[in-house]
C-alpha cells in the first residue's frame, strides 16, 4: 500500500504539479491523481520507482507497512 500522503507531500514540496509530474514519468494526470486519492496504485514497480524519483521521496517511506 503506497503511503499517498507522503507522496503528496514530496510533490508539493517541490513545487510539481500533477500534470508535470504526469509528463515526467509517461503517465496520465488522471492516473497521478488516482494513485494520489488512494482508488489506484502503480501497475509496476518501474513506474512506482520512476513516481518517487521524480518527487524525491524514498521509496521505503512511501510504502506503508503493515
Amino acid at each position: 500500500m503506497i503511503n499517498t500522503g507522503y507522496m503528496i507531500r514530496c510533490r508539493i514540496d517541490r513545487g510539481i504539479s500533477q500534470h508535470k509530474l504526469a509528463r515526467k514519468i509517461g503517465a496520465a494526470q488522471a492516473c497521478i491523481s488516482s494513485w494520489e486519492s488512494g482508488r489506484n496504485e502503480p501497475l509496476t514497480m518501474k513506474r512506482f520507482v520512476n513516481w518517487c524519483m521524480a518527487v524525491g521521496a524514498d521509496p521505503r517511506e512511501a510504502i506503508k507497512w503493515q
